[in-house]
């Protein structure tokens, strides 16, 4: 059974690892993954209260983490570690929003996806998200990549 819970400590050394993986960095778009002394600096300072926009969860799938979920003001994102196309993220991602919308007030959720990462386009798309036609561009390991805006009404 999926779950979407807060952090805990026994959570941190998966989270590293998604960091690390070279094809969640690209889909994600980390430049330099940080090391585990760097993580862990970064998440306590989440936890510290330190950066009050940001709310991380991770997902559980039968009590082992899978996954993460966080939103920064009105931006959600999801990172399955390594079971994508299982159904998965769209279980975590309803119960995520269930969250939002009773601990937050927010009326709309908005993600960046760069174009080329069609899996999360698509994901994002099959739970109600639209484009927006707005496009930002970055640069990511010295070239140009454009994320894709898509936005969903609450």
């Amino acid at each position: 059974m999926i779950e979407v819970v807060e952090v805990q400590s026994h959570h941190l050394e998966a989270m590293h690892r998604w960091e690390m993986d070279e094809t969640l960095q690209v889909k994600t778009g980390i430049e330099v993954p940080r090391t585990y002394e760097q993580f862990l600096d970064s998440y306590h300072s989440y936890s510290r209260g330190e950066k009050p926009h940001l709310w991380i969860n991770v997902i559980e799938l039968d009590g082992e983490p899978i996954g993460k979920i966080e939103l920064y003001k009105t931006y959600i994102g999801i990172v399955l570690g390594f079971h994508r196309g299982e159904g998965y993220g769209a279980q975590a991602l309803a119960k995520f929003i269930e969250k939002i919308k009773s601990q937050k007030e927010l009326n709309h959720l908005s993600a960046e996806v760069y174009e080329d990462n069609l899996d999360s386009i698509n994901f994002f798309e099959k739970n109600s998200f639209r484009k927006t036609g707005n496009v930002k561009v970055e640069r990511f390991r010295g070239r140009e990549r454009k994320l894709i805006i898509l936005e969903r009404t609450l």
